[in-house]
């Protein structure tokens, strides 16, 4: 069993150009994404799959100067960058971790690598999304290669280009219920009534906006209710 970190990022987003290196609590949005993925135990290693494009040559001086792998790909196809990621490196597993995701929850993936450690056969695992309670950008998944290969297989038979550089449960998933699909409780974690904050980046005012909660509680926040505290108390951005 080989599992890595896979962080998947890119200079030329369309919203926001320049999203995953812009400084985010004075460090590159990517570097922060990077040291949250290295409080993790029972990884093999950390990744980063971009493109070849000279754009994303921060992307790599970055990686660099944290000491993780990058590896360089097409970049409008980001089924293939992800399986030539996976060859590259031997990868049997994964923990997939967005780019735009900095805040992604600790907790919530150690659990994902434990269950993966102790149950490596599962194609998947994944947590439910409670009803009311979709936090986007603090959830992560496990996936094993098997699964990542059906994806693109199926994916082939889709025939559809705009559909390569978003791949993930585009054109196959697992039913639910699927033996190789196991889903874990976490609502220890994040309750169905917890406030629901979109914390992932797309936007430069998202950015911004999370800049002002660092500022506010002075550090890096590693939970969601340090975020959801700041939300409550800042009364003017």
């Amino acid at each position: 069993m080989k599992l890595f970190a896979l962080i998947t990022a890119r200079c030329s987003s369309e919203r926001f150009p320049n999203k995953v290196i812009s400084m985010l609590g004075g460090k590159p949005m990517l570097e922060q994404i990077i040291l949250r993925c290295k409080k993790l135990k029972g990884l093999d290693g950390i990744v980063v799959s971009t493109s070849y494009l000279t754009s994303d040559n921060v992307i790599q001086n970055i990686c660099e100067d944290n000491n993780v792998e990058c590896y360089r790909g097409e970049i409008h196809n980001l089924a293939s960058r992800h399986l030539e990621t996976w060859n590259e490196y031997g990868m049997t597993h994964a923990l997939t971790v967005a780019g735009d995701s900095p805040f992604f929850s600790i907790i919530m993936a150690q659990r994902l690598i434990n269950e993966i450690r102790a149950n490596p056969e599962y194609w998947r695992i994944s947590m439910p999304i409670p009803w009311g309670t979709a936090i986007s950008g603090i959830y992560t998944n496990c996936i094993k290669k098997d699964y990542m290969e059906k994806q693109i297989e199926a994916l082939k038979k889709c025939n559809d280009p705009k559909k390569m550089e978003e791949y993930y449960w585009v054109c196959y998933n697992l039913p639910v219920g699927d033996h190789r699909w196991k889903i874990i409780n976490f609502q220890d974690i994040i309750s169905p009534s917890t406030t629901t904050i979109k914390i992932d980046i797309d936007y430069p005012l998202e950015m911004a906006i999370m800049n002002k909660v660092i500022d506010y509680l002075g550090y890096f926040p590693e939970h969601y209710s340090d975020i959801e505290r700041a939300y409550k108390e800042i009364t003017e951005i």
